[in-house]
């Protein structure tokens, strides 16, 4: 057995707790001990579709993110939760709807905050999801 500080040992349980409980809420798979992000390329791709250069600009459009991610994992709809997270990250745009003015378009004012939002969104729900 080989001798470990304390320090290492307390990382390497720390980092298999981790590991344990991303494997436990579906987020990573271990395949011949090898561990890997699922659906991580296909999100990102959801993510990559749905920012829209126009200009200098860049905008958000939420409910083909949505629609994509629903795609994806099923019935987890993160559109309103989203919405909440993104204060700072984006400004609204109104654009009119069939029902009256509708805001599913956002100006982005940081793409790193809102690919980590979105990101956050989906954990959150996948681990409430999970619990009922």
């Amino acid at each position: 057995m080989r001798e470990l500080s304390p320090t290492a040992w307390l990382n390497e349980v720390a980092f298999k707790a981790i590991i344990g409980l991303a494997v436990d809420l579906g987020v990573v798979e271990i395949t011949n001990g090898e561990v890997s992000i699922r659906y991580t390329a296909s999100i990102s791709e959801c993510i990559r579709k749905a920012m829209v250069p126009i200009g200098s600009q860049k905008v958000l459009r939420l409910d083909d993110l949505d629609n994509c991610i629903k795609q994806l994992l099923g019935v987890l709809d993160i559109k309103q939760p989203l919405i909440n997270n993104l204060d700072g990250c984006v400004e609204p745009i109104i654009a009119p709807g069939p029902l009256g003015p509708k805001s599913t378009y956002f100006k982005i004012l940081n793409e790193d905050c809102v690919v980590k939002q979105i990101v956050n969104t989906i954990l959150s729900k996948s681990v409430l999801n999970d619990n009922h």
